[in-house]
């Protein structure tokens, strides 16, 4: 699924389009950040 989701994806032109905002590729992808600097991924918040 992962991988069909990925090769579909980069046919998307629209769609990779639309994820671009300000240089950066948005992914969907979730995390926070504590009071001593350390990342946590939380998830992702859009499907494919």
């Amino acid at each position: 699924m992962a991988a069909r989701c990925a090769r579909d994806g980069l046919a998307d032109v629209e769609r990779n389009a639309e994820a671009m905002s300000g240089g950066y590729y948005h992914t969907g992808d979730v995390a926070s950040r504590d009071a001593d600097g350390y990342i946590t991924y939380i998830g992702t918040v859009t499907t494919c």
